[in-house]
């Protein structure tokens, strides 16, 4: 017969998911993208962990809280129904939650043309630049 070293804990299967979630980001060999965000997808899907701030489920899951926060958008949107208006902080105090933010368009340098800049309409002084920038 074989021994096998274990530690048991007692507990319901969701706090078992809980601690196998928390043990996968400290085992020797590194998580994936996809196991990451699958560990996220889980906790996302359990109606009490729902509730929880983006912060403290992305460190009951050890990753970013941006990427909780990601895939916390991207589920908001597929199933919009039966999402909670609020989380509930580290602290146990309920907060609404942030509106998720819109995409910032990049800023570009506005040119600047000799005809609509009037210290350049003179000819002698576009004449003067060209001869500078080369």
């Amino acid at each position: 017969m074989t021994c096998i070293d274990a530690k048991v804990h007692n507990g319901t299967v969701r706090d078992a998911i809980l601690f196998a979630i928390g043990a996968n980001a400290t085992h020797g060999k590194p998580r994936t993208n996809k196991d990451k965000r699958h560990a996220v997808e889980m906790l996302l899907a359990d109606e009490t962990w729902r509730e929880q701030s983006d912060n403290q489920l992305a460190k009951i899951a050890a990753v970013s809280q941006p990427l909780v926060s990601s895939i916390r958008s991207k589920l908001i949107t597929d199933i919009s129904s039966n999402q909670p208006d609020t989380t509930l902080g580290k602290d146990g105090k309920r907060r609404k939650k942030p509106k998720p933010r819109k995409p910032r368009k990049p800023k570009l340098p506005t040119p600047t043309f000799i005809d609509d800049d009037p210290y350049l309409r003179r000819p002698w002084r576009r004449s003067a630049l060209a001869f500078r920038r080369h």
